[in-house]
């Protein structure tokens, strides 16, 4: 809570997506009766926090409400026309600048796009621009910077619980909830950059700190094997071998005094045998400290395996340093399988039409596809 309240209020925190939820409970409560505009006006307000009632962040208590307020006569048809209201002709100006400087930027798996423009001599509100950007781009999250006359805006939007567009907006003196938020730094704010590109120097800032808060969806503590079995310098060739073999593994970390030596690989292990050696395991492993975190990235797991040639890699924790989990090639493999299971390409929906259509439209259909065969021109159905 602030600190700052006056002593007399009384603050009330509900876990609801939207804060109009709280009012329409205590209307409830008190058996308020609502004409159709403030039923109409308060749906609004669900819908904008909630994402009409898509985000994550909305509850059962968020539904209910909104129910309540259909209900009580709420149109459907008003709240459509103000959520998605089409864009003016200063609004539609800046869209077109933005939209051809948009920039795509990869953020631990997770889909950032930003845009900057100079829109000093618009003077309506920029949301609805970053809605129709949001749409069309349908990226994980969504900064747009407006130079504005008192100063430049900030409008971000989320659409995925990984990043937390409040986080961000909080360090530029701005705020709003998970999915939606917005600052502006005014010109006399500390903030506000010098130099002749303001707009570039706060972009290069927001881009250092979404590096910091965008939270990876899955992690390497997510998928590695805990309480890996590890392997000390003095463990004998013939234990190591006996080991893979009963337990199947294609390598094991050698740790001495909680510190990462090196990684000892089953193909090191079965030549050593094949040709009857007698050496230490610490001779045929191969030498180096690498590890990963729990909370580091798969992109920062592909990379170190990409870079080491290492197939399997243990996980150490940061605080204590010791060997928590191992990760390996096959879990990467099979985690990238799940991300990528969709392949876009050519799909055959022939006989889904088929299926579906109604006769005289399918025969309409053939109709129309032989007369493009004798034309030779494409189709295209939507």
């Amino acid at each position: 809570l602030r600190s700052d309240l006056p002593e007399t209020w009384k603050v009330t925190i509900d876990p609801t997506g939207a804060a109009t939820t709280s009012i329409v409970e205590r209307l409830q409560e008190h058996l308020h009766t609502l004409n159709n505009i403030q039923a109409t006006l308060l749906l609004l307000g669900i819908y904008e926090d909630t994402g009409s009632l898509a985000y994550a962040s909305t509850t059962v208590r968020d539904i209910r409400a909104a129910a309540a307020l259909v209900e009580a006569g709420a149109s459907l048809r008003i709240a459509a026309e103000f959520l998605n209201p089409a864009l003016s002709e200063a609004q539609m100006k800046l869209y077109d600048a933005l939209l051809p400087v948009v920039q795509t930027h990869t953020i631990k798996g997770k889909c950032i796009v930003i845009a900057a423009a100079d829109g000093s001599q618009m003077n309506e509100e920029i949301s609805s621009i970053a809605h129709k950007l949001r749409d069309l781009l349908d990226p994980d999250g969504l900064f747009l910077l407006v130079k504005t006359q008192e100063g430049i805006r900030i409008v971000a939007r989320s659409t995925s619980d990984q990043v937390n567009v409040a986080k961000v907006m909080n360090l530029f003196g701005g705020g709003g909830h998970e999915r939606a938020a917005s600052a502006l730094i005014e010109t006399r704010n500390p903030l506000y950059p010098g130099g002749a590109d303001p707009l570039s120097a706060i972009q290069d800032s927001l881009l250092l700190n979404l590096a910091e808060l965008v939270q990876p969806s899955i992690t390497v503590g997510k998928i590695m094997s805990k309480k890996p079995l590890l392997l000390s310098p003095e463990t004998s060739l013939a234990e190591a071998a006996r080991l893979m073999q009963r337990y199947g593994y294609e390598g094991f970390p050698i740790v001495a005094d909680g510190k990462v030596l090196g990684l000892l690989t089953r193909r090191a292990v079965d030549r050593a045998m094949a040709h009857h050696l007698s050496v230490s395991i610490t001779s045929l492993m191969e030498a180096g400290g690498f590890s990963l975190t729990p909370s580091d990235t798969i992109d920062d797991l592909q990379a170190l395996m990409a870079s080491t040639g290492w197939g399997q890699i243990p996980v150490v924790d940061p605080d204590s340093q010791k060997v928590v989990g191992i990760v390996t090639r096959t879990d990467l493999l099979k985690t990238l399988a799940k991300e990528t299971s969709f392949v876009p390409g050519k799909l055959n929906y022939s006989a889904t039409l088929n299926k579906t259509l109604p006769a005289p439209r399918l025969a309409l259909l053939k109709a129309v596809a032989n007369e493009a065969a004798s034309e030779h021109v494409a189709i295209y159905i939507v």
